[in-house]
């Protein structure tokens, strides 16, 4: 007997063209936030990549984002965009930052929160992802 999920999309749907055209619509509307790389819905960017742009957007150097210090707004800002346009897991992010996997995911869920409260640090998000975006 054949394997069925080699019919499968990405081995998390098995079903008929339209339904699987609804699981790409879900997968496309919460892909980026789910911690499970493989529903990324377009992992196109690599963390070398981020990172360098955000160097040459920012004017900053390497030590900026890799420093330890508390409120460190850029450090926050790379983690998020690792986490939400990479397949990266947590665990990988934070091999990067020297990080433990929770320490990666909570420092993103309070980037997100500070962008929701602070128009600035919203601005500075949305011009690093519309700069990506452009690559």
């Amino acid at each position: 007997m054949e394997d069925p999920l080699t019919q499968s999309y990405r081995y998390i749907a098995l079903g008929s063209d339209n339904f699987i055209e609804e699981i790409k619509l879900k997968i496309e509307k919460r892909g980026l936030s789910r911690e499970i790389p493989v529903t990324h819905s377009a992992p196109f960017y690599r963390a070398e990549g981020i990172l360098k742009t955000m160097f040459s957007m920012l004017q900053i150097d390497q030590t900026k984002i890799f420093s330890k210090e508390r409120g460190n707004i850029y450090r926050s800002l790379a983690l998020y965009l690792i986490k939400n346009l990479t397949s990266l897991k947590l665990s990988q992010i934070g091999e990067i930052f020297d990080m433990d996997y929770s320490a990666v995911s909570q420092t993103v869920k309070r980037f997100e929160q500070k962008c929701k409260k602070d128009k600035e640090i919203e601005r500075l998000r949305q011009k690093m992802v519309n700069a990506l975006k452009k690559d």
